[in-house]
């Protein structure tokens, strides 16, 4: 009688039993459920090759993604890192409730998200600039790109401050204005005959919004919400002079977005890898290949030899498959450190990113599959992400037909796909400072 039985994704005793090579009997009791142990035994192998390739992504959505990015940073693999980030602000409702007010400050408001990459112990350069267009979408263009970008106005920047921001423990970050739009602004509200701060179309026909951007001293990337607050205080007369303030908010989520640029350097460079090399092998890149979504980089893996199981003499079936990944040693420390989830997704010749690799969970539900990242920053010696790959190599040892090209891309989870720069570089077979495997076990009849 068959039984149908789904084997628990993590099996300690499993993992524990990665590091032997080769094909040999596998010292592992799977049960009567998987196989009759009268006529059949279990065998273990690595020596199935994983291929491994960079691939190059054009461009991915950034509008809309609830994260203002500020900052910029030299990576030792990939390049120097910038980013831009452009939005509208509106006014509140208006009221008549301005006269005889005087100017105090005008600034803006940024709330950190915790997320950053880079060196926090370096002040961070914010400029701040007045766009020259507004943010328009092209006719049949839905969404503001990784590419996406407007003119500023020629005229002195709004702001260009260093400042110190510690990502995880600051709450805001205030970034003085110049006085003298503050107080135009407030002139504006006093003024009943001048309705440019009287309506939202009129502000933003007024004042076309902004974009944060920094130098090349910079050393960060700092995210921040995308709930931005340019706050104008103002005194008001009375008994008592009251300490007020109005506050211009974003106006519109799809219409902020995130430039993001890489002057690439490394071993990418040297191979030419961009829009007119969209696809290198590990092989002439070190031995080695890079996921960095967020600069358009994605690992892809195919698997052209595993189909040579089934030629294996007395082969039943696969019981177990495990993908093992080992970043590269030397490429990650707590700077540049590593993603914390890295999904798989089916591709094509294409290189386009399919439908993520799931997992049957506990409680039967399907669920997606991050790497169970385990770190070792001091002696990098036991840092790996570990996926079950077995309904995998089943699906394709049952397929007739393999496509050339058909394989899994290795990148993180959206939103980090779009907004976090944790990168991973890892080894093919011929790289010793961080080879991948594929570690499977088989029934094969005695």
């Amino acid at each position: 009688m068959n039984k149908k039985i789904i084997i628990p994704f993590v099996l300690p005793m499993f993992f524990g039993m990665l590091y032997f090579t080769s094909c040999k009997k596998a010292d592992i009791k799977f049960g009567e459920e998987f196989l009759d142990n009268d006529i059949t035994q279990i065998f273990k192998t690595d020596s199935f090759s994983v291929d491994l390739s960079t691939v190059y992504m054009d461009s991915f959505v950034t509008s809309a993604k609830g994260t203002v990015l500020i900052g910029e940073y030299t990576d030792p693999h990939f390049g120097r890192v910038s980013t831009q980030s452009y939005f509208e602000i509106i006014p509140p409702a208006y009221e008549d409730a301005y006269a005889n007010t005087t100017f105090d400050s005008l600034c803006i408001i940024l709330k950190p998200n915790a997320n950053f990459y880079g060196d926090s112990s370096v002040a961070v350069n914010v400029v701040v600039d007045e766009l020259q267009d507004s943010i328009n979408l092209p006719e049949n263009v839905f969404n503001f790109y990784n590419t996406s970008h407007f003119a500023i106005k020629n005229n002195p920047s709004l702001a260009n401050i260093n400042i110190g921001i510690r990502p995880q423990a600051d709450k805001e970050i205030n970034i003085k204005l110049p006085n003298s739009l503050g107080t135009t602004w407030l002139n504006k509200l006093k003024d009943p005959t001048d309705n440019n701060l009287k309506t939202t179309a009129a502000f933003l026909s007024y004042f076309k919004g902004i974009r944060l951007s920094s130098d090349a001293n910079t050393k960060m990337i700092v995210g921040c919400s995308d709930a931005v607050v340019v706050r104008l205080y103002y005194k008001k007369p009375g008994l008592i002079t009251e300490n007020k303030s109005i506050d211009f908010t974003l106006s519109n989520k799809y219409h902020q977005f995130n430039k993001i640029a890489i002057a690439r350097t490394g071993v990418l460079a040297t191979a030419g890898f961009g829009p007119s090399n969209r696809e290198i092998s590990s092989k002439l890149t070190n031995d080695a290949a890079y996921t960095q979504s967020t600069t358009g980089s994605m690992i892809k893996l195919t698997f052209p030899t595993v189909k040579d199981i089934l030629k294996v003499p007395n082969f039943a079936k696969v019981l177990k498959a495990a993908l093992i990944i080992k970043p590269v040693k030397g490429t990650y420390n707590t700077t540049n450190f590593l993603p914390p989830n890295l999904r798989l997704s089916y591709t094509n010749q294409n290189n386009t990113i399919g439908s993520d690799l799931a997992y049957v969970s506990n409680n039967g539900a399907l669920a997606i599959q991050y790497g169970l990242l385990q770190t070792d920053y001091y002696l990098n010696e036991n840092t790996q992400y570990q996926y079950d790959l077995t309904e995998y190599v089943k699906e394709v040892l049952r397929t007739s037909n393999i496509t050339a090209g058909e394989g899994l891309l290795l990148t993180p989870p959206s939103p980090a796909f779009e907004n976090q720069f944790a990168r991973v570089i890892v080894g093919n077979k011929n790289n010793p400072l961080g080879k991948i495997q594929l570690v499977i076990y088989y029934a094969a009849v005695k």
